[in-house]
């Protein structure tokens, strides 16, 4: 790993020769920064971008330097590049963007060392696989969805097919020189979307780190646009850089436009005009050189001199062996690289084939942790279950309390309401007793001198009008003892 500054700001990229990115970048501070600004053109401020096989983040970022974007989703399933990505995103993340994510994930179906990109392969399997709809799910929905996966963009769209045919944002798709971009073509217009086919140089010749030389000079990078009725358009600053934009309405108009992209001119044709490349691309079909050129005399010579003959062939011998000998080298370079890359090769195998081994106990305890986690969730449920039953009967036992608590009170108030009553009437009946009382006392005594006068009375008079009666009484029943005590009573004993 090693940190340098680019356009985009202080990245970390792979400290690897053969990886083509991170060379770039090394070497000329920018990767196909002409793609950001084609982009950048057609969107507007907002966006939400999914980047889908992100690399080291250089299309989020140069996005984000030239558009204010709402959100930036980026997807790198390689293990090797994922801490790059995410250090760079977090490091170099402008106030242009609001929200941005990084996911470490394969997008759509798994396919053998999908891992391997320019050079870098894994040392272990993706932290995730996810589908195109799982990650709209989890991090959507977007505006743009960039994907350059290597060449598995038609399986990733084929797998979201009900969302392709009625998607209503845009799509920039990797193209490359196979078959497989023919068939996304064909899978984007029978979904009714409008196709235009852009290419772009690697390396601009302004670019970053205003290195002039070229590496691949000539060497175009090519992808798809996809939208429905949002034609992409190209400023004169692309067109100037050799940008090229093209409408696409059949797999054979796409072949022809792949086969007029320059991928890769010769380093003798850097620096020339368009018309002095033509040149110079007709004379080395024709396997002319400039040294050959004109070499053979002035226009005085005669042509059938046969020691000049001799003496230009012997030239042109000698270079073609030195030729031969340059080529000889740089075969035996080739053959020993080879022969290190196939030994970078076995041993990525070997990590693959023991990373699959990982992979498969992960899955199976992921499997087993599964089922615990279903058993887990169905205890779970029926916990919820009776613990609803529980809090249904607390209710009813609580709503009964209640109603018992209110009883209790209105029993309460009525006692407090009846004790007052009856201390009151309990007032009013010692009022009522005293006055009773008090009348008892005088009808007492009122009937004491009722009793008295009676008395009086009937002593006084009862005698004389009753006593004849008893003294006859007495003797018409022969009581003579009665009649004495009579007699002894009203006369004395006498």
């Amino acid at each position: 790993m090693q940190e340098i500054i680019t356009r985009y700001g202080r990245l970390q990229v792979m400290d690897l020769e053969n990886d083509l990115i991170s060379r770039f970048l090394k070497k000329y501070g920018e990767w196909s920064f002409c793609e950001a600004q084609f982009i950048a053109e057609n969107l507007t401020d907002g966006a939400r971008i999914a980047d889908v096989g992100a690399s080291m983040g250089t299309f989020g970022l140069g996005l984000a330097l030239l558009r204010q974007l709402r959100s930036l989703c980026c997807v790198e399933p390689n293990p090797a590049l994922y801490p790059l990505l995410r250090h760079n995103v977090q490091v170099n993340k402008p106030l242009s963007v609001g929200d941005a994510t990084t996911v470490n994930a394969t997008v759509g179906p798994a396919i053998p060392d999908s891992g391997a990109m320019d050079g870098v392969r894994p040392t272990m399997p993706a932290n995730q696989h996810v589908t195109l709809e799982a990650l709209r799910r989890g991090y959507g929905p977007f505006d743009l969805i960039k994907i350059s996966t290597g060449g598995s963009e038609l399986a990733i769209l084929r797998e979201d097919h009900a969302f392709l045919r009625n998607c209503p944002g845009i799509f920039w798709l990797d193209c490359q020189e196979t078959p497989a971009s023919l068939e996304l073509l064909q899978l984007l217009l029978d979904n009714g979307l409008d196709v235009h086919y852009f290419a772009f140089p690697t390396a601009a010749r302004n670019n970053f780190n205003r290195v002039g030389d070229a590496d691949f000079h000539l060497g175009y990078k090519t992808g798809l646009w996809a939208a429905r009725g949002r034609p992409p358009v190209m400023n004169s600053q692309l067109r100037a850089k050799g940008c090229v934009l093209k409408r696409i309405g059949s797999q054979e108009e796409l072949r022809q436009a792949l086969w007029l992209t320059p991928r890769q001119a010769p380093a003798g044709l850097a620096g020339h005009s368009h018309e002095e490349m033509v040149a110079l691309a007709g004379r080395t079909l024709r396997g002319e050189t400039f040294d050959d050129y004109l070499a053979t005399g002035t226009a005085e010579a005669q042509p059938n001199d046969a020691a000049s003959a001799a003496r230009g062939t012997l030239s042109k011998i000698e270079r073609q062996e030195s030729q031969i000998r340059t080529l000889t080298e740089q075969l035996a370079a080739e053959t020993e690289k080879s022969a290190k890359l196939a030994a970078l090769m076995d041993a990525a195998k070997s990590e693959c084939r023991a990373s699959q081994i990982v992979l498969a106990d992960e899955r199976a305890r992921a499997d087993a942790l599964a089922a615990r986690l279903e058993a887990a969730l169905g205890e779970r449920r029926a916990s919820q279950i009776v613990l609803a039953d529980e809090r249904a009967r607390a209710q009813m036992l609580a709503t009964d309390l209640e109603t018992t608590w209110a009883q209790k009170r209105t029993a309460e108030q009525t006692l407090a309401d009846e004790r007052k009553k009856a201390a009151t009437d309990l007032a009013t009946l010692n009022q009522i007793n005293a006055i009773l009382v008090s009348q008892n006392q005088d009808l007492t005594r009122q009937a004491e001198n009722l009793i008295q006068q009676v008395h009086l009375m009937y002593y006084s008079a009862s005698w004389r009008l009753t006593l004849p009666l008893r003294i006859l009484g007495r003797l018409v029943r022969g009581d003579i003892r009665g009649l004495k005590r009579l007699c002894a009573a009203r006369w004395g004993s006498s």
